[in-house]
């Protein structure tokens, strides 16, 4: 566009007639070179002044991008390869803006995507390709190296006066020539570029990490941790001193761990940055938690959940009593998730008590109380404290120890909603941690309302998405997800000597059998939602409370067109409407074995595939379009931002009898799943299959949870 405009503007000034520009559009395509660059050569207007007259006529500033000194946190906000095939040169943010410089700045649908995925309002200002090209190479180059070697000469030591400033400053005007550093704020400006490109990159920490000849630092962006910077070994202790003088930390003290605190505005966004330091052999290694105040304000239905588990989710954190408790390894989002719980449930009608270690972010309208095991402040002091408060709604950080987890059970069965976490690697195996720290089975059943597990996984770029097709690998995932490898049928019959030959005689056919012994019954369960695991019904079509032709249609409006196999004494062509069913078959009463295994036989066979849970329902891999993220200049190896994905264990009747019998986790895991219970497995496949990430993500989060849930103790072992 910029390359017509040029010659257009000239022509409206009179200083072009149609001749001329013909002779420079020849000479331009001869030459291979630009209208500019011709016009250049042919003695009529140097480049520069090509572009002050292109800036003034579409309101752009022209600049000479070759004396400005590009910040550090700009610069971070685009990757090079980006920056290179755009010819974008971030400059400076300033108030939610980002001054950029580019050789086109009539361009505006580059500069408007870039907006929209930053975040930001873009202000371009402009230059020349040269001075663009060579100024791009010159500051990425110096953001991974010129730094480092302009740090050579710093001092060893970094003076513990140093003056604690703040750590991203946005630059409201450009800095014209390059800058003589002193060696403390040279320090400061390569803490600050390492602290903002997290930021930019999103990563939720900071490793900086002494190894023998240089010191690494990587970012843990999206759960997976890269390296971003190789610096000097003697920049460590420089580093390091600089960091844990602006945590508060004790900067002569090397040999013990330390915490510390970092509070930071970067582009808008209030932050706190956890520090924790440790000692080893080649020095200390710092690690920063990255909290965005932003986060708090989620709601539930940012949380990612499907609208079956959604609806669940709010009826259970709206219960007037009982226990909720959240689990999962750390970085799993179990804060987040409480902290949602707690939106939904904050106003003016309920009273809200917190204890945390730490409080990571401050909630308006609820009190939050810091845990401090120095003075004595523990989980259960605190809790004790809050029950004198009357509080509606109690969150206890962390269930650690026998007396925490007694006073969270007191409080949920004399009328307090808690919540709090676990580390389990699934929902069943929290009732076995609890059994663990000497909570009694009866009192489990009676206070605990549910469990849910949860883990954060990649969400696919949508910038670069592609079809993709399981392997032979991925084959076997699927598969394995079959709970038990089998199909599940529905038998129903008033007589009980049917019902247990078919259970009998199915059983042995690896088939999972259900029992009805009425008519309203097998409606009522195909009606819920259990009925996404049932392939195929076998029933009898007379029974007391519902027959005949009002049975089929009631199965037929629940479970359109299922499968089903009619046993009766009679000739079932004397009924009405009987071709309109899915009937594949007929069985004759009283039931023979033989008969009914010679029919199943042939009729399991002509089911659909299973690849995935029964807990999801049937699907046949034909229909289903996988995706797979191909990688580009704005994402992560084809990845760009998170979601949760969950396994929500409702503690209803028969668990709650389960629990008191204290079976194993694998039996509560196996029976919640009849139940309806979906694992981690199945929700991540749900939303491989729904586009939001990929099959390869869900196999990395869950294949190992499940291989520990395969060793997992009954809780009679556990508690012995």
């Amino acid at each position: 566009m910029q390359e017509s405009i040029i010659l257009d503007i000239l022509q409206e000034m009179g200083a072009l007639d149609n001749d001329v520009r013909s002779q420079i559009e020849s000479y331009a395509e001869a030459g291979g070179i630009s209208h500019e660059e011709a016009l250049d050569a042919l003695n009529i207007m140097t480049i520069e002044d090509c572009h002050l007259l292109i800036a003034d006529a579409v309101g752009v500033e022209t600049v000479r991008v070759e004396h400005l000194v590009p910040s550090p946190e700009a610069l971070a906000l685009l990757p090079v390869e980006y920056a290179r095939k755009n010819r974008l040169l971030p400059l400076n943010i300033c108030d939610g803006v980002l001054t950029v410089a580019t050789d086109e700045p009539s361009e505006t649908g580059r500069l408007d995507s870039l907006g929209n995925t930053l975040g930001l309002s873009i202000a371009p200002v402009t230059c020349s390709k040269r001075q663009l090209e060579q100024a791009i190479d010159h500051w990425y180059s110096a953001t991974a190296h010129a730094v480092q070697d302009e740090l050579g000469a710093v001092a060893v030591q970094v003076q513990a006066e140093v003056e604690k400033r703040e750590l991203v400053q946005s630059r409201s005007s450009f800095t014209t020539g390059r800058p003589s550093l002193t060696g403390e704020s040279q320090v400061a400006l390569l803490v600050d570029s390492i602290l903002s490109g997290a930021v930019s990159a999103k990563a939720s920490d900071i490793h900086i990490e002494p190894l023998q000849k240089r010191l690494r630092v990587r970012y843990r962006i999206d759960g997976v941790l890269s390296e971003a910077h190789s610096l000097s070994s003697n920049l460590s202790l420089n580093i390091i001193s600089r960091i844990k003088v602006l945590g508060s930390m004790n900067i002569a003290e090397k040999r013990l761990p330390q915490d510390g605190r970092i509070d930071l505005v970067v582009q808008g966004k209030q932050l706190d940055l956890r520090v924790s330091s440790i000692p080893t052999p080649r020095g200390e290694s710092v690690v920063m938690r990255i909290l965005d105040r932003s986060s708090v304000t989620i709601s539930l239905s940012e949380l990612g959940f499907f609208s079956d588990d959604l609806e669940l989710i709010e009826k259970t954190v709206k219960l007037p009593n009982g226990i909720f408790l959240v689990t999962g390894p750390t970085g799993s989002g179990k804060t987040t998730s409480l902290y949602a719980f707690l939106n939904t449930l904050n106003n003016t009608s309920r009273k809200i008590i917190t204890a945390e270690d730490p409080v990571e972010y401050e909630i308006k309208g609820i009190d939050q109380v810091q845990v401090n095991h120095q003075i004595g402040l523990s989980f259960a002091a605190v809790l004790r404290s809050m029950l004198r408060q009357a509080p509606n709604v109690i969150m206890v950080g962390e269930i650690r120890d026998f007396e925490t987890a007694q006073i969270a059970v007191q409080a949920a069965l004399t009328g307090h909603m808690v919540f709090s976490t676990l580390h389990t690697n699934d929902a069943p195996g929290a009732i076995a941690r609890l059994i663990d720290l000497g909570c009694q089975p009866f009192l489990i059943a009676t206070a605990v309302r549910a469990v849910m597990a949860q883990r954060l996984m990649r969400r696919i770029c949508s910038h670069c998405t592609a079809p993709w097709s399981p392997g032979p690998e991925e084959m076997e995932f699927l598969e394995a997800g079959i709970h038990s490898g089998q199909h599940t049928i529905v038998v129903a019959d008033p007589d009980p000597e049917s019902l247990r030959l078919a259970r009998t005689m199915l059983s042995r056919m690896n088939l999972t059998v259900i029992t009805c012994n009425s008519g309203l019954e097998l409606a009522t369960l195909l009606a819920s939602r259990r009925a996404a695991a049932v392939d195929m019904v076998i029933t009898a079509l007379e029974f007391p409370d519902l027959s005949g032709i009002e049975l089929l249609d009631r199965i037929n409006a629940v479970k359109p067109m299922i499968p089903m196999i009619l046993m009766s004494e009679t000739n079932l062509a004397s009924f009405d409407k009987i071709g309109t069913y899915n009937i594949r078959a007929e069985l004759t009463r009283p039931l023979s074995g033989i008969e009914l295994i010679g029919v199943m036989n042939r009729q399991i066979k002509r089911l659909p595939r299973k690849v995935i849970s029964s807990a999801l329902g049937n699907l046949d891999l034909s229909t289903v379009s996988w995706k797979i993220g191909r990688g580009c200049s704005l994402c992560r190896g084809g990845y760009k931002g998170r979601l949760g994905i969950y396994e929500i264990l409702r503690i209803g009747p028969e668990i709650e009898e389960m629990i008191l019998k204290r079976a194993s986790t694998q039996q509560i895991r196996t029976r919640a799943c009849d139940l309806g219970m979906r694992t981690l497995r199945d929700d991540g496949i749900r939303k491989a299959i729904a586009g939001l990430t990929t099959l390869h993500e869900v196999m990395r989060l869950t294949v190992e949870n499940e291989m520990e849930q395969a060793d997992s103790p009954s809780l009679a072992e556990s508690h012995s």
